[in-house]
């Protein structure tokens, strides 16, 4: 791993000195004078080696398998399953099956920055979704103005106890009592031989810790008629340095995004599944494939304090697009659900994009039957069939075919000064700029933008 010698070229830091750093860059456990931040940007396919590197040099990689059992902080990703025993992989397999309802009520208090609109999400590591625990999570998302943080809380079952949960029937005393079954089990298997088992447990504040979240969790899920709905999968990398929160990364590839429910077939709920059965045929309509990688910044600095040189370096690189705010809910919702999204995210025009849009267009339709379908469009007549497009008075462009086109409905109501270019416009302002030093700044390790 060239992760490995990275390290070793690094000064050793204590491990007593990254103990006591807690999870503040400066303090102990309980330091929260300082300032996070969380930026998410796009990379190109073409520079996600030479990004790799750039952060490799200066953060580790979490290995999956020999880290397995190491507490990183704030990570919060335990690892439940590796690729094989004994195998060290930089990135692992990462689900997550996202709940809403069928009028999307979570999506569009996101994008309409409701305060306080949350996200519920089942994730899973590895490839089989049955084949460890299931992390059942929230995700509260403030604005910064508001001098609030965005929160995630989650806690975890078993995978045959995820549908009984969704339904109201795995109740909080259900779970209390597994919980302390579980812990009890845990302690008599740790027992050393004859002694006797050290019945430890969990203490209150735990237990009412994940009692409010369950509870919660069941109630939205309950009063907001809240199902399966959308799954995101990734290759992820995560860097950080143990026990040191102050500068964390995750490299997102291989990103796609499946509608949960196939349109002509069974539900996920009318088949008793949190999950899409497997061997339901996906088409072509029911998948998206984001054509970048996606990496997430996060930082937490004291008060005053500078990011370190090679961050900004990085950002500066025109290897990095920043999208702000970007989702993966969103955008798969955006691009598979067009019929029910009444507003989509501003970076689904960018031009980017549009490929992977174009691929996930139905073949049954022509463009000019997803003009008119599309809500982009003013004065759509309404749905409308390829059979009745032309009867009806579709408007025509030059270039559309009713048989041939195949239009998103998201591409089809952009128009000129809708498009964006946001990785153009990043890496022209890379090239334009200046670095310290009489240094490049549209570069990484010297080679020119991209170079090693």
């Amino acid at each position: 791993q060239m992760s490995d010698l990275f390290e070793k070229l690094r000064p050793r830091r204590s491990e007593k000195a990254s103990a006591a750093q807690g999870n503040g860059p400066a303090g102990g456990p309980g330091a929260q004078d300082f300032v996070r931040t969380t930026r998410k940007y796009w990379v190109a396919t073409e520079d996600v080696s030479s990004v790799k590197q750039a952060i490799a040099e200066h953060l580790p990689v979490f290995l999956m398998e020999r880290e397995k059992r190491v507490n990183i902080v704030e990570l919060g990703e335990e690892i439940v399953a590796a690729p094989k025993p004994g195998v060290a992989a930089d990135s692992q397999m990462t689900s997550s099956v996202y709940l809403d309802n069928v009028n999307l009520g979570l999506y569009h208090n996101r994008l309409q920055k409701q305060p306080h609109s949350i996200a519920v999400r089942l994730r899973w590591y590895g490839l089989d979704p049955t084949g460890g625990v299931v992390f059942v999570e929230r995700k509260t998302h403030r604005e910064s103005w508001t001098g609030e943080e965005s929160v995630k809380e989650r806690f975890t079952l078993p995978p045959d106890l995820v549908v009984p949960f969704l339904q109201g029937q795995h109740t909080w005393d259900m779970e209390e009592a597994r919980l302390i079954e579980a812990h009890a089990r845990k302690a008599q298997k740790n027992a050393a031989p004859g002694s006797s088992p050290v019945q430890k447990g969990m203490s209150k504040a735990e237990l009412a810790g994940i009692k409010k979240l369950f509870v919660e969790v069941q109630r939205a899920v309950e009063s907001k008629q809240l199902e399966p709905a959308l799954r995101t999968m990734y290759m992820r990398t995560a860097f950080q340095v143990p026990f040191d929160a102050s500068v964390r990364c995750s490299l997102d590839t291989s990103l796609c995004m499946v509608a949960e429910n196939p349109v002509n077939g069974p539900t996920c709920v009318a088949m008793n599944r949190w999950f899409r059965d497997p061997e339901l045929p996906v088409h072509r309509t029911e998948v998206t494939r984001f054509p970048h990688a996606v990496l997430e910044i996060k930082l937490a600095l004291d008060a005053g304090q500078d990011p370190p040189r090679w961050v900004d370096d990085l950002i500066a690189s025109g290897c990095l697009t920043e999208v702000h705010k970007f989702s993966k809910f969103m955008h798969g919702c955006a691009v598979l659900f067009p019929d029910v999204a009444q507003e989509v995210p501003y970076w689904v025009d960018d031009v980017s994009l549009r490929q992977s849009l174009q691929n996930s267009a139905s073949r049954e339709t022509g463009a000019a039957v997803a003009r008119a379908n599309s809500k982009r469009v003013k004065n759509a007549p309404g749905p409308v069939s390829p059979n009745d497009a032309q009867s009806n008075g579709v408007h025509l462009r030059p270039n559309d075919d009713l048989n041939g086109d195949l239009t998103h409905p998201l591409l089809v109501g952009a128009t000129s000064d809708t498009v964006l270019d946001l990785m153009g416009d990043s890496r022209q302002n890379a090239d334009l700029g200046d670095g310290d030093d009489g240094n490049a700044v549209g570069s990484l390790g010297g080679g020119g933008r991209g170079g090693i």
